[in-house]
């Protein structure tokens, strides 16, 4: 089993054990990282300009960086993608596939999937996206997670308003603005306090349109 985490502190597990300490310095971590969060392959060339490496440090780096990671693979040469086994996870790459079943399950009104695949999503992003990591191409990332994490915030406060089932147990269709701020915070606080610091009443206020 391997499992990848980008968001809080950066891990890297390969059947069962953390060899993130392995990889060869701060570049190395870097060179995973980078690669986790692509979905596709990458341009050898853009790759060493975000790690600012040289073409045969470059090679030198991936060398060693394959060695620990097997049985994960960094496949290509002209371009460069990372292939995990079957199994494998990246935090980052579940909260985006999350996202986007929720936003799916949004369309069709399956209130109580939005609700499951939002919260997935927020769970991951809740964290920050590599903290010890201050790199031109980490900061993009960041702003991409940030767009993420909203998105999941509006999807969940929906499924929140809307699903009948929820454990507020509220309808938009019978509640003042204020009534429906409160419950959503309440239902933050004492069912996701993880979450409780991001959800404040003008975000909630902004998520929500009372039907008449």
């Amino acid at each position: 089993m391997v499992r990848i985490q980008l968001h809080g502190r950066f891990v890297v597990v390969v059947d069962g054990r953390s060899v993130e300490h392995l990889l060869p310095g701060r570049r190395g971590r870097a060179l995973v990282a980078y690669l986790a969060c692509r979905r596709g392959a990458v341009d050898r060339c853009v790759l060493a300009d975000a790690l600012r490496s040289s073409g045969t440090g470059l090679t030198a780096l991936l060398s060693k960086v394959r060695a620990v990671l097997a049985p994960v693979e960094i496949v290509g040469r002209q371009s460069v993608q990372l292939v995990l086994p079957e199994g494998g996870l990246i935090d980052a790459a579940v909260a985006a596939e999350a996202a986007h079943r929720a936003d799916a399950a949004a369309a069709r009104c399956d209130w109580p999937e939005a609700w499951t695949h939002a919260l997935s999503t927020l769970f991951v992003t809740q964290r920050p996206f590599l903290p010890d990591l201050q790199e031109p191409w980490a900061d993009e990332h960041r702003e991409e997670v940030g767009r993420l994490h909203r998105r999941a915030l509006t999807c969940y406060a929906e499924a929140c308003l809307k699903q009948v089932s929820c454990e507020c147990g509220y309808s938009t269709r019978s509640e003042s603005e204020d009534q429906i701020v409160g419950t959503v915070l309440q239902h933050v606080a004492v069912d996701h306090p993880d979450l409780a610091p991001s959800v404040t009443p003008d975000v909630v206020r902004g998520w929500i349109e009372i039907v008449p």
